[in-house]
């Protein structure tokens, strides 16, 4: 998956009440592939990335 799709996919879902395991499973990828991604497109955890959004 690339950057501007998942960018665009949390910007659209980070209000849901989802957790990782649930994000990782509606962008088709294992959790751990998925925080892998995530924090090499973003340089933050998805944990700490939503956490920052939410705030």
């Amino acid at each position: 998956m690339n950057r501007e799709v998942l960018s665009e996919f949390m910007k659209d879902n980070f209000t849901r009440n989802l957790r990782i395991e649930d994000l990782a499973y509606l962008n088709g990828m294992s959790v751990s592939s998925f925080k892998r991604n995530f924090e090499k497109d973003f340089y933050l955890t998805p944990a700490k990335w939503l956490k920052e959004k939410r705030i």
